[in-house]
């Protein structure tokens, strides 16, 4: 049983950094914060096929996974539940906070993580560094997150997708 359990583990750390990661970290953060900060646009078009297209089915697997749990592997915390988290919080950073209502057992999940000493004492100072690198920018991220998971829900409710600035 142990050996399973580790297997599992690997298997969701690898999928936090090969299939998470490009859309969460590699995408949405560096569109939203690396680019301006090199001069460049933001390539809000990639930002919105991350979150609308291929986030959401990775999203609906680790939710499944997690099935009510605590942690991905029951009770006990591992190093697959801080791969994981690291993704969501990178999005976070960026204004892009995951839909508590589609995705309940993550937002549990990356709650009970922030939550911890050890972690919430670090985002601290993460969240001053990128207000720092980025103090134009952040109040209207927020604005816009806020939004986009405003028009999500709405859009929810009445069965349509939701539409993104380009009309799509």
């Amino acid at each position: 049983l142990e050996f399973r359990r580790v297997l599992f583990r690997s298997g969701l750390e690898k999928y936090a950094d090969y299939e998470l990661a490009p859309w969460a970290t590699f995408t949405v953060f560096a569109q939203r914060i690396l680019e301006p900060l090199k001069g460049n646009q933001t390539d809000e078009q990639a930002v919105a096929r991350a979150l609308e297209e291929y986030l959401p089915p990775l999203l609906d697997y680790l939710d499944g996974e997690l099935g009510g749990k605590a942690f991905f592997l029951g009770d006990r915390m591992s190093l697959a539940d801080i791969a994981v988290t690291s993704q969501l919080i990178n999005m976070a950073h960026v204004g892009e906070l995951i839909d508590e209502d589609r995705w309940p057992c993550l937002s549990s999940l990356l709650a009970r993580m922030t939550a911890r000493s050890s972690l919430s004492s670090l985002l601290a100072a993460e969240h001053q560094l990128i207000a720092k690198l980025n103090s134009r920018y952040q109040p209207v991220l927020l604005v816009q997150a806020c939004v986009r998971q405003a028009a999500r829900r709405a859009a929810r409710l009445v069965g349509h997708p939701p539409r993104t600035e380009n009309g799509r």
